[in-house]
């Protein structure tokens, strides 16, 4: 009796220390397998907040693109001045270019804020820069006011997150491409309404210019009201471009203007004969304006000087002085857009678009009192 009891109770032992053993196995295996569950889970977190920060960043760095190229004049350039659509002429920056440039600078925007993204977990973090942003617009489409209001993708190339925990777990996770449907952006709006204004104003004002160089040979005017007035009739047509439109206004602010005579650029000293009697306007030099090269603060452009030909004449025993008669305005108009704003600093701004406008020419207009007529 005793002997079956106790080996009974050897058995049960047995038993329960195979129960123990098997449950302790099950338990370690199940404790390892929910921590690689969990962990997996915080790398799929990690990686849906990766794409949800590229999507507020794309926004930020789109409106912020946006509204510099608008600030300087539709192009961004290392130049402190806004670009001038006016330069004795139209001087308009091409579609492409515009584009071109502000894809570029959107994608270093949008690579700036992912190296800053992080996370305050015991992980390291590595991604990959975005390449290739693009706006997904035609010049044709724009021009026929397609996308006045927007309405278009832009879209920026494949980028990776990679998530390693002390190089024994990591995952790395391609994003791929990341877009956003803009809106509610009246750029390309304004872009196009400029646009008809400097082809239909440019050599207008160039003109207005030209004539106001007489102005000069009075004496060194600054500012020139005569020259404010040509930048007044440009302004005033560049405001009627919007005239129907309720939400835009412009104001326009100098920068320099000047009127003032120059060194001597033509001198009559002429032998022959005369069938009138000798006169200063016989050897009149041409009247045409060229450009004045060392005009004060002249934005910069590659501008060839033109050569003067001298007048020929048959008066006798004559000579003449003129000297140059100058005129030139260097201006910025400002249109802001209420219609949208735009997130800059924190705060929902409107957008400003600035246009240049300068011309600065001279004329052989001003004659000196030294002319003499002598036999």
């Amino acid at each position: 009796m005793n002997i079956k009891f106790f080996l009974a109770i050897f058995f049960l032992a047995i038993l329960f220390s195979l129960f123990l053993l098997i449950s302790k196995k099950f338990l370690f295996f199940h404790t390892k397998e929910s921590f690689e569950i969990k962990i997996l889970q915080l790398f799929q977190n990690i990686v849906d907040n990766f794409k949800s920060y590229l999507r507020i960043a794309l926004t930020y760095s789109i409106d912020r693109v946006i509204d510099i190229s608008a600030k300087k004049g539709g192009l961004i350039t290392k130049e402190p001045q806004v670009w001038y659509w006016i330069y004795c002429g139209p001087n308009i920056p091409s579609f492409e270019k515009i584009k071109r440039c502000g894809e570029l600078n959107l994608n270093y925007s949008l690579n700036i804020y992912i190296s800053n993204y992080k996370i305050e977990l015991p992980l390291s973090l590595s991604t990959q820069n975005v390449t290739d942003c693009l706006f997904n617009l035609t010049e044709a489409d724009v021009e026929k006011g397609f996308h006045d209001e927007g309405y278009y993708f832009v879209q920026c190339g494949n980028t990776s997150i990679k998530i390693e925990i002390k190089d024994k777990l990591s995952s790395i996770e391609n994003i791929g491409e990341i877009k956003e449907f803009l809106m509610n952006n009246r750029f390309w709006y304004i872009y196009r309404k400029v646009k008809e204004w400097a082809l239909e104003e440019g050599s207008k004002f160039a003109s207005c210019i030209c004539e106001c160089t007489p102005e000069g040979c009075h004496g060194f005017q600054q500012p020139c009201e005569c020259v404010e007035k040509c930048a007044e009739k440009a302004f005033n047509a560049l405001k009627q471009k919007f005239k129907d439109d309720k939400y835009i206004s412009c104001d326009m602010s100098e920068i320099y203007s000047e009127c003032s005579r120059g060194d001597l650029c033509h001198q009559c000293n002429v032998t022959g004969n005369c069938i009138n009697e000798p006169s200063c306007e016989i050897c009149k030099p041409p009247s045409e304006c060229y450009f004045w090269e060392d005009f004060k603060r002249i934005p910069k452009k590659n501008l060839e000087c033109a050569i003067l030909r001298q007048a020929s004449s048959t008066c006798k025993k004559l000579e003449c002085k003129w000297y140059w008669g100058r005129a030139g305005g260097n201006f910025v108009i400002s249109c802001l857009d209420n219609k949208y704003f735009i997130s800059q600093f924190g705060s929902p701004q409107p957008l400003e678009f600035n246009v240049g406008l300068f011309c600065a020419l001279k004329s052989c207009v001003c004659l000196s009192s030294s002319c003499k007529e002598y036999c």
